[in-house]
């Protein structure tokens, strides 16, 4: 019972086809599907029209994500591009800075008698309690501690540890640094040392000594560190008739705070 069931169904279908193409091609003969098409036409139109715009839009949305990936790609790479010319124009920038110091620098090391090594500043020490830098020159360069760093012409500190391709500086505004001094015109004699401010003090003049306001204070000559070599400027001085010693403020001629290029006197 249950196998006569499909196979009715299967003959009903084919009964059924066989009538629909006899009835179209009848139509056809007769003439008569002509009017039947174009209402068949007319009705379905719409629904065409429909399915037709949908398609556009999918494929006008299928565009507009394209064009906006195109887009965003051109955008990123201009972004890139304009980075790349500000970090070239920063970069000629910079050059064009360091080789102005250098050459300053240089028109001071041509004035002086002193066998210099230029050397680039690349390290600053991390907080103010202690008063140092680093240069990019060592003892592959004939560096040694004790030796007399110049910016500007001016001492801004000595060597005090060398490695092999660098060295570190120890600043004259530190509390710690000491270097026998001299004034210049009067040719009073006394240790400078760094202050905790911005300033320096010309310590341990002897009160008959005479000192000016003004006055240059050179380097006095003192193991690695030559004489001659300017320090700053006295800007005021402290006298009293009941010390042993005066004293004076001094002014660095040098600012060690903002150097990039110094010289390290050799010899």
């Amino acid at each position: 019972m249950r196998s006569s069931r499909p196979s009715s169904r299967l003959r009903i279908t084919l009964i059924s086809s066989v009538v629909v193409v006899s009835l179209v091609i009848l139509l056809q003969i007769t003439g008569l599907w002509r009017p039947i098409r174009v209402v068949f036409d007319v009705t379905t139109q719409p629904i065409t029209r429909l399915f037709s715009g949908i398609g556009r839009s999918i494929g006008g949305g299928f565009s507009t994500l394209a064009s906006l990936g195109t887009l965003s790609k051109e955008n990123t790479d201009l972004r890139r591009e304009l980075t790349e010319q500000k970090a070239d124009l920063a970069k000629s920038k910079e050059i064009e800075r360091e080789n102005e110091l250098l050459r300053t620098q240089l028109n001071f090391s041509k004035n002086s008698d002193y066998q210099q090594v230029g050397a680039r500043v690349v390290g600053y020490s991390p907080d103010n309690m202690r008063r140092t830098l680093t240069i990019d020159r060592g003892k592959k360069d004939g560096l040694e501690v004790g030796q007399a760093v110049m910016s500007s012409g001016a001492l801004i500190g000595r060597i005090e540890e060398v490695n092999d391709m660098s060295s570190q500086v120890f600043l004259v505004g530190d509390p710690e640094f000491r270097v026998q001094a001299i004034s210049q015109s009067g040719r009073a004699r006394g240790i400078l040392r760094g202050e905790l401010g911005e300033g320096l003090r010309f310590e341990q003049v002897a009160q008959n000594e005479s000192l000016q306001s003004n006055e240059f204070v050179l380097t006095a000559g003192s193991e690695l560190i030559p004489k001659g070599i300017l320090i700053g400027t006295i800007e005021s001085i402290d006298r009293s008739d009941n010390e042993i010693f005066q004293a004076a403020n001094v002014r660095p001629a040098a600012d060690y705070r903002r150097v990039e290029v110094v010289f390290v006197v050799k010899g």
